[in-house]
């Protein structure tokens, strides 16, 4: 999620400032020089839509919602409003329709990797692996420059069981971006089931103290099959850190399971 200087509230006032009428703030002086671009009707479109990206990238799809309605009825550009309507319908869980309006706008913004960035996780909560796998990489094909995007491809690979495509994206993803600490866990499983236990550990060790990189070991022992090593992995979490609850739970769990 992109980082933003203001605080919620804040941010909401300074859009009622910007969106607002600021016909009273005008005088005679002032009208005679080149108004402010927020203030020109051209100007107002481009800062609301500007902002409602902005509101949208930090998950506020209720207050972009009230921004784009503003902006459609002053007659702003259908297929941009559409599409950043279908991204906050998307953040507001309407999966359906987020997915019907997102793909009438790819009709008409077929170059634009926004369109395919989005698509591609309405398609993946809408349980369309196949679909969302190919709107990531038209995304990528369009710009190949986005971390999120190479990450959100190549874990959806892993869980098609697609590893040996997994691998190489979500690299890409942790070259673009290491500081994401969930890309390099996402890279650490679809190593393992490529059977790297070496750059598993060494990419779980990278985002976090030794006692989360073997439990996140071991929980790939346990998603694999393989309870006897998942309890090795659990334990030796447990030596590194006696308080880790998830290894501590993880270990309750496996012996439950073998209990008569």
């Amino acid at each position: 999620m992109t980082a933003f200087p203001f605080h919620k509230s804040a941010f909401t006032l300074a859009l009622l400032l910007v969106v607002g009428a600021a016909a009273g703030c005008g005088n005679k002086r002032q009208d005679a020089v080149e108004p402010p671009l927020w203030q020109t009707e051209e100007g107002k479109q481009e800062t609301r839509i500007g902002i409602a990206r902005k509101m949208l990238a930090m998950g506020y799809a209720d207050e972009a919602m009230t921004l784009l309605k503003l902006a459609r009825d002053d007659g702003a550009d259908g297929s941009e409003v559409d599409l950043l309507t279908g991204h906050a319908l998307y953040l507001q869980g309407q999966y359906n329709e987020a997915r019907i309006l997102l793909e009438e706008v790819s009709e008409t913004r077929k170059k634009d990797p926004y369109v395919w960035r989005t698509l591609g996780l309405v398609y993946a909560d809408n349980e369309m692996p196949d679909q969302a796998i190919a709107a990531f990489q038209t995304a990528i094909e369009l710009d190949d420059r986005d971390a999120a995007t190479w990450n959100n491809l190549g874990f959806l690979l892993y869980t098609v069981k697609r590893s040996p495509d997994a691998v190489p994206a979500l690299r890409k993803a942790v070259s673009l971006d290491g500081t994401v600490a969930r890309y390099r866990r996402n890279l650490g499983f679809a190593l393992f089931n490529e059977g790297d236990v070496d750059g598993a550990i060494d990419a779980f060790r990278a985002v976090g103290p030794p006692g989360d990189a073997w439990y996140n070991l071991g929980l790939a022992h346990e998603l694999a099959g393989d309870p006897n090593s998942a309890r090795e992995r659990y334990a030796r979490a447990l030596q590194h850190d006696p308080e880790h609850n998830k290894a501590r739970e993880a270990l309750a769990r496996l012996e439950s399971q073998e209990a008569p």
